[in-house]
C-alpha cells in the first residue's frame, strides 16, 4: 500500500513538473493513435460505406482533401506556436507582477494543457491523413475527423484566449489560491472535530523507534488513514516531529514511533519501511497541500503590492480579505493540533499542525509590520481583526485583541495626525486601546 502511494505521488510530481510537455503530449499521441484506427477502417470499409458518406457534405475529392488537410495542418502547428508564446508571456507577467511562485500553478493549468494537446493532435492527424491520401485512396472518415478536430481547436482557442486574459488578473489568482487554502483548512477542521468527542490518552511505551529521513525534501504528503491502520494493527503511536511543509534533511529524525509491546528486529524493520512509505517528501512546495506555503504566497503578493516599485494597496487589501475568509473555519472552532484517536481512546497518529493561534500570527504580523505608515492598510487589518473577533472561538479573543493593539501601536509610532489615529481607533472598538 505504501509503495502504491509513493508511486502515485511520484507520477503526480513528474506530471506537475513537466505539465506543459507530458499532458499535451499524452493528449496528442492518444488522438493520433485513434486516427490510425480510422485510417484502417477507411481502407477496409470504404467499399461498404453508406450512401450518405459517398455523396453530399461528407464526401471529398482527392484534390479537395489534400487542400483542406494542408491548410489544417499548417494552421494547427502555427497556432500551437502562438499558444506557447502567449503562455510564456503570461509567465513573464505573472513572475514580475504577481510572484514567481505562481508559475507552478500556471504550468498546471488544464486549459493550457488541453489547448496545446488538441492543436498538436490536429497537426499530427492532418499530416498523417494527408500522407495516406492518394488517387486510389481518399480516407473519407479520417478527413472528416481532421475537419472536426479543426473545429474543436478553434473553439478551444477561443476559450484559451479567455482563460489567458483572466490569468493575468491578480484578483483571480488571489481568489483561487485562497479557495484552495480554505478547502484544505476546512478538511483539517472536520478531521479535528471528528476526534473532539473522544477522550485521548498516550500509549504506555514499551519500545521506541526513531525514524530518519532517507532524503532531503519538503514534508508534503502524509497518508493519515494508512498510518492509522498500521498504528492500530501493531499497537503503535506514530508522532510526526515536523509539521507539513517543513524542510527535512537526510538522516534527520522526523518521526517517532512508540510501541505498546516489545518489537523484534524483523517487525521493527517492516514497520519502519511501511511508515516511511506513508510520508512523502518533495523537492518543492505546493500551494495545494501545504497550508503555510499557500499563506506565504498570499502574503508575498500583498508585500510585493505594498512595495514602492508596485504601490498597489488594493491588491494587498484583496489578499487580507481572502486570508481572513480562508481562516474562518479554523478561527471559529479554535483549531488545535491534529491527533487521530482509536475507539479505546489511545492516540495513534499525532501530526503537529497549524493551530488557530499560529495561523493568525502568521498572517497579521508581517502585514502589520509592512503597513505601519499606511492608514488604508491598517484600517483594513483592523476591519479584518474585527470580523474575526465576531466569529472567533472564545479562547482566541485575547490574541485578536493583542493584534488589534499592535496595529494601533504600529500606526502611533509613525507620528500620524491625531485625526487619523482617532479614525483607526474607531475600527478597533473590540479592543481596550492602551495609549
Amino acid at each position: 500500500m505504501g509503495f502504491l502511494i509513493t508511486l502515485k505521488y511520484a507520477i503526480g510530481e513528474v506530471f506537475k513538473i513537466r505539465a506543459l510537455a507530458t499532458i499535451p503530449g499524452v493528449i496528442a499521441i492518444s488522438i493520433w493513435l485513434f486516427s490510425m484506427l480510422l485510417l484502417y477502417l477507411d481502407r477496409t470499409l470504404q467499399p461498404h460505406l453508406p450512401d450518405f458518406l459517398q455523396a453530399g457534405w461528407f464526401w471529398v475529392a482527392k484534390d479537395t482533401a489534400e487542400s483542406v488537410l494542408s491548410v489544417i495542418s499548417g494552421a494547427a502547428i502555427t497556432t500551437l506556436g502562438l499558444v506557447y508564446s502567449l503562455v510564456l508571456i503570461v509567465f513573464t507577467l505573472a513572475a514580475g507582477n504577481i510572484g514567481p511562485r505562481l508559475l507552478q500553478r500556471f504550468t498546471g493549468d488544464r486549459v493550457n494543457q488541453i489547448t496545446a494537446g488538441l492543436l498538436g493532435a490536429t497537426f499530427l492527424v492532418s499530416l498523417t491523413v494527408l500522407h495516406q491520401t492518394s488517387e486510389t485512396n481518399v480516407p473519407v472518415l479520417s478527413v472528416n475527423f481532421s475537419f472536426l478536430l479543426a473545429v474543436l481547436s478553434v473553439l478551444q482557442l477561443i476559450y484559451f484566449v479567455q482563460s489567458v486574459s483572466r490569468s493575468v488578473m491578480i484578483d483571480e489568482e488571489v481568489a483561487e489560491i485562497s479557495r484552495r487554502l480554505e478547502d484544505k483548512l476546512s478538511q483539517i477542521v472536520k478531521s479535528v472535530e471528528k476526534q473532539a468527542d473522544k477522550t485521548s490518552k498516550s500509549l504506555k511505551e514499551k519500545d521506541c523507534i526513531p525514524l530518519k529521513s532517507v532524503e532531503n525534501g519538503y514534508l508534503t504528503i502524509v497518508e493519515q488513514e494508512t498510518l492509522y491502520s498500521l498504528a492500530c494493527e501493531h499497537d503503535l503511536e506514530v508522532k510526526l516531529l515536523k509539521k507539513i511543509g517543513t524542510f527535512v534533511l537526510k538522516d534527520q529524525q522526523f518521526i517517532t514511533v512508540t510501541a505498546g509491546r516489545k518489537l523484534d528486529d524483523e517487525p521493527r524493520e517492516s514497520i519502519h519501511e511501511q511508515i516511511i512509505n506513508c510520508v512523502y517528501l518533495t523537492k518543492s512546495r505546493s500551494a495545494v497541500d501545504d497550508i503555510e506555503y499557500a499563506i506565504n504566497v498570499l502574503i508575498e503578493i500583498a508585500l510585493r503590492a505594498l512595495s514602492p516599485g508596485v504601490n498597489d494597496t488594493f491588491t494587498a487589501i484583496s489578499c487580507i480579505d481572502r486570508l481572513t475568509g480562508a481562516l474562518n473555519s479554523s478561527v471559529q472552532c479554535g483549531l488545535t493540533e491534529q491527533s487521530i484517536v482509536d475507539d479505546d481512546g489511545c492516540v495513534r497518529v499525532l501530526i503537529p499542525g497549524y493551530t488557530a493561534d499560529s495561523l493568525i500570527d502568521a498572517v497579521f504580523h508581517p502585514l502589520r509590520r509592512s503597513s505601519s505608515d499606511n492608514l488604508l492598510m491598517l484600517v483594513t487589518l483592523a476591519n479584518a481583526l474585527s470580523r474575526l473577533s465576531e466569529i472567533a472561538h472564545p479562547k482566541l479573543g485575547d490574541l485578536l485583541r493583542v493584534h488589534g493593539q499592535l496595529v494601533y501601536d504600529s500606526y502611533a509610532s509613525s507620528n500620524p495626525l491625531p485625526e487619523d489615529l482617532a479614525h483607526l481607533k474607531t475600527r478597533l472598538d473590540f479592543v481596550d486601546i492602551k495609549q
